[in-house]
């Protein structure tokens, strides 16, 4: 049974918990002064520099959002980094874990079998792009199964499709290696950035596509000499932009990424021409309500119009809200009255709030294509986008876009007072949006580009 000592007792570690019952828990390390001296679960816990005088065979990191700085302290401690483990790890001590049923109904010799590694079921950009994927491999008559480890409101959206579903919590604290129901596919392919810890240890004989969406934002969460020790050998790396690329080149130069976009399902029942809501312009933000999708840059731009200029629109704030975030500006958002926080919508009810939206935002300190943009140019809405989203690089100033350097909050307030003495210019602009849309995000293209990248595997 290996002695380790644990570094977190928040809620990561009341989470994963359970994975450590088979080792010895010497103690647990916590920089809150509060808990220091106190007992959890009859286990003593102590300050970071108290764990110098104890002599364990490892230290686990119980934190996902800090691990990198956690990581930090305890090698300035002392403790060498062959001894430092982390969430994905778990696995390793050997839990007894129920081994999710996974099995697909073969139609033919020759089909392949595909699953598709998501690390959430949320309703995000990166989420939806990988079910898109799935729904385009299912319909070209590949077998496939989207896993996560945990689940999450899409979860509706895969069953309405008919794709299997798996929920094996292993694909957060361990590795493929540990998922032997993997070992049964033609080819996996992993969903983000921050699904990195999968590939440390994988049977190299079955091809990995792997899929970035994130920013250089995102590595922070990411442990960089870990990314230095993954094979790339059968190792297919793709990009949704040059912007995704980046922060990985710059840990492992050797990599290969190629690109291969995200899609905007066209909406069929959209009316390209529909007359929207007369009276206020109404600009919406759509994702999480976070200091990372810029509302606050946006607020400070509404102080910086008149008040005739205000009460001539509307704004929209349509994600979940995080709480941190709130705690900070909840009672700003409430003192700007033209301002309305409509929380996280279903695809439905999104669809509706589309057809009475003028202008969507994108005021993001760091974004890749931002889905809320693309979408919205699918229905000939007009975006304003921030420098720091990749997905400005389609659009031109003036034309079927409005741009503004990021954190501006003075541009912004430019661009929001424009489009408010020139609505008659909304409509026309909205109609390019249109065309970017259609000549970079369409079904065909994606598919097009898709198919060659899972044929390529198997070369």
């Amino acid at each position: 049974m290996k002695k380790i000592l644990v570094f977190g007792t928040g809620n990561e570690y009341k989470k994963y918990k359970k994975w450590i019952v088979n080792a010895d828990i010497v103690a647990l390390i916590d920089n809150d002064i509060n808990k220091q001296g106190t007992t959890i679960n009859k286990t003593p816990v102590i300050s970071l520099d108290e764990a110098k005088f104890f002599h364990v065979d490892c230290v686990y990191i119980m934190s996902s959002l800090y691990a990198q700085e956690m990581s930090e302290q305890l090698k300035c401690l002392g403790i060498p980094e062959e001894k430092i483990k982390y969430l994905f790890d778990l696995a390793d001590l050997g839990m007894k874990y129920k081994i999710p049923v996974c099995k697909l109904q073969m139609t033919g010799k020759e089909t392949k079998k595909i699953a598709l590694l998501s690390d959430n079921l949320q309703l995000s950009g990166a989420q939806f792009a990988l079910l898109n994927m799935a729904i385009l491999l299912k319909k070209n008559e590949y077998r496939v199964i989207i896993a996560s480890p945990e689940s999450g409101k899409l979860k509706n959206y895969i069953h309405q499709v008919d794709i299997p579903l798996i929920l094996d919590e292993r694909l957060r604290i361990g590795k493929i290696h540990d998922i032997e129901w993997l070992d049964d596919f033609d080819l996996i392919i992993v969903n983000t950035a921050l699904n990195y810890h999968l590939l440390l240890n994988r049977n190299i004989n079955i091809p990995v596509i792997w899929w970035l969406h994130e920013t250089e934002y995102f590595y922070r969460l990411i442990i960089h000499p870990k990314i230095k020790r993954i094979n790339s050998e059968n190792l297919f790396i793709y990009a949704v932009s040059n912007l995704a690329k980046k922060p990985l080149l710059e840990i492992r130069k050797d990599f290969l990424i190629q690109d291969l976009r995200v899609y905007v399902k066209q909406d069929l029942s959209q009316d390209k021409n529909i007359e929207r809501c007369k009276g206020k312009i109404v600009f919406a933000i759509i994702g999480v309500v976070c200091e990372l999708k810029g509302q606050d840059i946006l607020l400070n731009a509404l102080d910086l119009l008149s008040e005739d200029e205000n009460r001539q629109i509307e704004v929209w704030f349509i994600g979940r809200e995080d709480t941190n975030f709130i705690r900070e500006y909840g009672e700003i958002i409430k003192e700007h009255t033209n301002v309305y926080s409509y929380g996280e919508l279903e695809k439905k009810d999104l669809q509706k709030l589309y057809k009475e939206i003028d202008v969507i935002i994108c005021a993001s300190r760091s974004e890749n294509l931002c889905m809320a943009v693309l979408e919205g140019a699918e229905r000939s809405i007009l975006p304003i986008i921030s420098t720091a989203a990749a997905v400005s690089d389609y659009f031109i100033d003036g034309r079927d876009g409005i741009l503004f350097s990021s954190e501006n909050e003075k541009e912004l307030a430019e661009k929001l007072r424009w489009c408010i003495h020139n609505p008659n210019r909304l409509k026309e602009m909205g109609k390019h949006a249109y065309n970017v849309y259609k000549s970079n995000f369409s079904e065909a293209i994606f598919e097009q580009t898709l198919l060659c990248a899972v044929q390529k595997t198997w070369k």
